[in-house]
Order: structure tokens, then sequence, then C-alpha cells
């Protein structure tokens, strides 16, 4: 086996553990995108330690949003239904303003490049994990970039976006990123 295929099959599987999926990697591949998409947003929630100031109370619910009618919203609504993370409910929200992101845990803006950067400076300095899937997304302040690449669901990470956010994440899910990025930009 060459090298290349077994990170390959590597890769595969610690998508597959990420996502929840409890399949083989042949029926991961077939999924439809916007359903490995949610799969992933899902699973960054568990792998994202907020600050305990994000929940007013122990017990409130944890907010996911997607901007506008983005077919991804659909699939991440049916798949949090009744689920919650660290004893937080999760709940599913579409929002149309940037002013609203401040209000949410996590904002997956998708690929509508044009109001990025506005939701993204709406929650700057608030702990907000902001997910995109745009060039240059993680460089505009973004933490998380969904990346197609050979027909595959990857992300990389804008660690200082993060710890600015006050947002800890995860050594599991900075080792299955395709790039982190700290300190100075430099993709």
């Amino acid at each position: 086996m060459t090298a290349m295929k077994a990170r390959r099959q590597l890769w595969m599987i610690a998508t597959a553990v990420l996502s929840g999926a409890l399949c083989c990697p042949a029926q991961m591949a077939s999924a439809p995108e916007h359903q490995v998409k949610a799969a992933f947003l899902f699973n960054f929630a568990k792998f994202v330690m907020w600050p305990p100031e994000a929940f007013a109370d122990g017990k409130k619910p944890m907010k996911l949003c997607v901007v506008g009618r983005d077919p991804l919203g659909d699939e991440l609504a049916r798949m949090i239904a009744g689920k919650s993370v660290r004893d937080h409910p999760l709940e599913f929200s579409r929002i149309t303003e940037p002013a609203a992101a401040r209000g949410c845990h996590m904002v997956y803006i998708g690929q509508e490049w044009g109001k990025s950067r506005d939701y993204i400076a709406a929650t700057r300095g608030a702990p907000v994990l902001t997910v995109g899937e745009v060039p240059d997304f993680v460089a505009a302040g973004g933490v998380i970039n969904l990346v197609m690449e050979n027909d595959q669901v990857r992300f990389e990470i804008n660690l200082d976006s993060a710890n600015a956010a006050g947002l800890k994440i995860s050594s599991r899910l900075l080792t299955l990123a395709r790039n982190v990025y700290v300190g100075k930009w430099n993709p």
C-alpha cells in the first residue's frame, strides 16, 4: 500500500469517526455533500468548548444557526433534533442579519462570500464559532472553513480567531484539520 493510499484511508476513517458515521467509507463517500457538511457542523459542536459565560445557565440550549436558505440547514435541523452536547440541548435557527449571529453559538455562513465578512465582523469578540466554505474565510477572521478536496469535505482552522472568541478547540479536531493557522496568517 502506498503512503498516499494509507493516508487517504486514515483520513476516511478519521472523518467517519468525527462525523459519527457508523458506515463504511464507501457509504460516507456516496452521502450527499450537504449531509456530510451537516455532520461536520454537528460534530464541531462536540469538539469545541465555549466559555461558561456563553450560556446564561448550565442547561441553556446551544444554538446552531445557518445564514439564509442554505439546504444544509434542513439537514442540520433534522440531524440535531432531540440531541444535546455537554448537557446543552441543541437548537437550530436560520438567521438573515449579521446582528442576529451574536445570539448563536455556531454560525454557518455557506457560500455567500459577500455576507461572510459582515457576519464575521458582527461576531468579533463574541463566543461564536463561525464556519464558512468560501476562499479566504479563515484569512478574513472566520474560525473554520470547509473545503472540498478530491471529492471529500476537509476543513481548516484559524486558531487565533478561535482564541479571540474564547473558544477552545479539541486537539483531536486540530489533528484532523487540513491546515491550522496560528500567529501571522500564512496560507
